[in-house]
């Protein structure tokens, strides 16, 4: 776990970062994140195999938002795996996340996510984004799409 913590403090520092405050309890549930997707990424078709040795590499690359965050209501269109809105939500728990995800095993997978980890601030859409977008009568400050489309 300080393994992690110490990775998530050197990009940040190499990349003249602001620092986001990283607790244990951060890294407990990235930690357990990382375990589900090795579990299920392949068979799920969440991650290749390669994008599964780079996890830390995508959670920076999620949080990467954090000091320039400033949001209480997000849509991610395409979640599949969760990033980058899981580890947003583990970070920001008073933000309201939307994750979009149109494949049935991606969304299931998603479920799972948020159940496992208590993420009370995350809502799943399984459904198509297009499809979704004109039922919300809400509008949405911050949207992240991440390998959305080909």
């Amino acid at each position: 776990m300080n393994n992690l913590k110490k990775y998530i403090e050197n990009f940040f520092n190499e990349n003249d970062l602001p620092l986001p405050e990283v607790g244990s309890d951060h890294i407990e549930k990235f930690s357990l994140y990382f375990s589900l997707l090795n579990k299920w990424g392949e068979k799920m078709n969440l991650l290749s195999p390669t994008e599964l040795n780079l996890l830390p590499l995508h959670l920076v690359d999620s949080l990467v938002i954090l000091p320039f965050f400033d949001c209480k209501s997000i849509i991610d269109l395409g979640s599949g795996g969760g990033f980058p809105a899981i580890p947003l939500s583990i970070m920001t728990p008073s933000t309201e996340f939307h994750l979009v995800e149109s494949r049935q095993k991606k969304s299931s997978f998603l479920l799972i996510l948020k159940s496992t980890l208590g993420l009370e601030n995350v809502k799943i859409y399984p459904s198509r984004a297009e499809k979704l977008l004109l039922k919300f009568t809400e509008t949405f400050p911050c949207l992240t799409a991440r390998a959305f489309m080909p």
